[in-house]
Parts: C-alpha cells; structure tokens; sequence
C-alpha cells in the first residue's frame, strides 16, 4: 500500500510539471487517494500513514489534508512534540488554517505549552474573524465550536450554534457528532450521548472512534452495550488507544488485573509515553500488586511529558475510589486541583469522595466553586 501511493505521490510530481496538461492532476490524484490514506488511519496503520503523509508533503503536493493526516498519525504515536514542530511549520504555508491551528492547540496543551496553545487559540479567533459564516466548511465550524469551549462558552450554545450546524452542513462529517458526543460526555449526559453517537453511526458508518464513544456513553448504565461496542472499536481499529484504555478500566473494575496490564500494554507499545496508560498501570500496581513503590514510579513515568499534567492524578484517584479508597482518592485530587485549580473533573470527584467520607460540609464547599 505505502508504495503503491508513494509511487503515485512521484509520478504525480513529475506529471504535474508538464506545462502542457489540461486537466487538474492534483485534484484528482488528491480525489483518488485521500480517503484511502484515510481510512489507513482510521484502521490505526499510523506508522504507515505519517510515512505517506512525509512523502506527500515532500513532493509539493499541495492539500493541506497530507500534513493533517501526519499530524494525527504522529500523536498516535507518541511524537507529540515532532508533530508540534510541524504544525508550527505547516502554518507557515496555510496561514490561518483552522484545523491545523486547532491541531497545535491540542498538542500543545499535551505537552503542558500553554502559552503556544493560547496563541493557537488566538490564531482561530483571527481566522474566524476573516471568514464569514456562510463560507466556513463544516469541519471550520466544528474547530470553531471547539475553540469556543476552551474559552468556557455555553455548552448548549456551541452545540446549537456549531456542531449542530455542522451536522447540518455535511450530514456525514464525523467529527461533528464526535464533538458533540464527547461534550455530553464531559457534561455527564450519557443518554444524548449516545444519541449523538449512534446518530453519527447512521449518518457517517461504522468507525472506531464513533463506537469508542458508544461505549463510553454506555459505561456506567449498560456494560453488556459498553463491551459491544468497544469489541467493534477494536475489531476497525486495534490500535485504538482510548479504546484499549477503556477495556483496561473495565477489566480493573472486574479485577482482572493481569488482563488489564495487557490492554495497556498494547497502549505502551504504541506509545510509551502515554499518560493515561502509565495512570491506570499505577492503579494496578495499588490495588493489586499493594506496591506503593511501583504505583509512584508508574505516575512518574505518566507525568514525563507533562509534569503537571492535572489528568494523571485525577485517573488514578478515580479509580481507586471505586476499591472503597475515598481518602486516597480524595488526595489524588487534591493534587490534581495543585496542578490546575481550574480542573473540573477533580474538582467533582473529589466532591464525591469527601460525601463518601462523611465530610459533607467540605463536599459542599468545593461543590460550591463548580
């Protein structure tokens, strides 16, 4: 496959520079082998697609979309920082690219650069302004409604007024239902959730990452729903980090901790930086193997590519809470919100954990400042 494009990426180099050719080479060629090289990404052959996606760019070719599909494939890898870099180089020739600027943001913020994740952000707010509604594309109203979240918009107002608009835009657009899907997710509503996401099913196809999301919305009212579709997931895509991540969690809860240490070392071998795997291996290493020595190392190695990455301890905590270990839990917060005061997640669980302790009028107090 990689060498049938990369052939195709050539002869097309050398075809292009043919003065004398009428038709329009590069849209074809790009009409051609986009979506496959798409999908290659989808199936979780990222190694193989970051590759095709240098080759492309190194050629001229001329579709933001080949950098794109990099950039994507080298953060599942683990190459967040090399696909930082990049960005920072790919904005160079599509100045004011949203997707690209919403890219950098996100990989910034992985790496904990948060004054490189503003000025992505900044870069949106300009595009915008410099496009009009009615011109923006489906996928440059989604990154828009994105954006806005990061600024604390009004969920119910992004939804309508972008990701909605989205949908309505480009009926099959996948993102567009994943981000409203994961908004409901992080709002704690399960059941429009799930809506979206098997809205999304019906209007775009059977992806991972749409079922991933499936089983996330199903992971607390329907496990039988949940294990379905996270199956499906990794049946399209066994490479599928948050869904192997997910499988981890489950088998956790169930105890079956040597079965657990598997899924997330399918993560690892992907990415061996990976924070969430790292956190969840130091659950095992706390409620089953009682090694307090490990569980530290394991967070150590969680926080190597953010030291202060509020999400790790947030993890931990989380699930050990649901061993009964409230106080522990409760601190794993704590330090979470010392990592970022803004953390909401840690902020609510750490509301639950002091009702679970009898702390009620502390429980009310952060309740309070959410």
């Amino acid at each position: 496959m990689l060498r049938t494009i990369v052939s195709a990426v050539l002869l097309f180099a050398a075809s292009s520079s043919l003065q004398a050719q009428q038709i329009d080479l590069e849209k074809i060629f790009e009409e051609r082998n986009l979506g496959p090289v798409g999908e290659l990404l989808a199936k979780g052959d990222y190694e193989l697609v970051a590759r095709i996606g240098e080759a492309a760019a190194g050629k001229g070719l001329k579709a933001a979309e080949w950098r794109i599909l990099r950039f994507k494939a080298l953060r599942e890898m683990g190459q967040v920082g090399t696909a930082l870099e990049e960005t920072g180089r790919a904005l160079a020739v599509y100045p004011g690219h949203f997707e690209i600027l919403m890219l950098r943001h996100d990989l910034a913020k992985m790496l904990g650069k948060a004054d490189v994740a503003g000025v992505a952000l900044k870069g949106i707010n300009e595009a915008a302004k410099a496009k009009a509604a009615k011109d923006r594309t489906a996928m440059e109203t989604v990154v828009l409604g994105q954006a806005a979240l990061v600024l604390k918009a009004d969920a119910q107002k992004v939804i309508a007024q972008y990701f909605k608009v989205a949908q309505g835009k480009d009926p099959k657009l996948e993102v567009a239902y994943l981000a409203e899907g994961n908004l409901a997710l992080a709002k704690d509503d399960e059941k429009h959730a799930a809506d979206v996401f098997r809205a999304g099913l019906k209007a775009h196809g059977e992806t991972a990452d749409l079922r991933f999301g499936l089983a996330k919305a199903f992971k607390s009212s329907d496990r039988e729903k949940a294990v379905e579709s996270l199956s499906k997931a990794l049946e399209l895509n066994p490479n599928h980090a948050g869904a192997h991540l997910l499988r981890a969690e489950l088998l956790i809860g169930g105890e079956k901790f040597v079965e657990a240490e598997a899924a997330i070392q399918q993560v690892l071998d992907m990415d061996g930086q990976q924070p969430l795997a790292w956190s969840l291996r130091a659950v095992v290493a706390y409620l089953f193997q009682a090694d307090a020595g490990k569980m530290e190392e394991a967070r150590q190695h969680a926080l190597e590519r953010w030291a202060r990455n509020p999400e790790v301890d947030h993890t931990i905590g989380r699930c050990i809470s649901r061993a009964y270990r409230f106080a522990e839990s409760a601190a794993r917060q704590r330090q979470a919100l010392e990592f970022d005061p803004t953390y909401l997640p840690a902020k609510m669980q750490l509301c639950n954990d002091l009702l679970r302790l009898g702390e009620e009028e502390e429980a009310w107090k952060v309740a309070e400042a959410i």
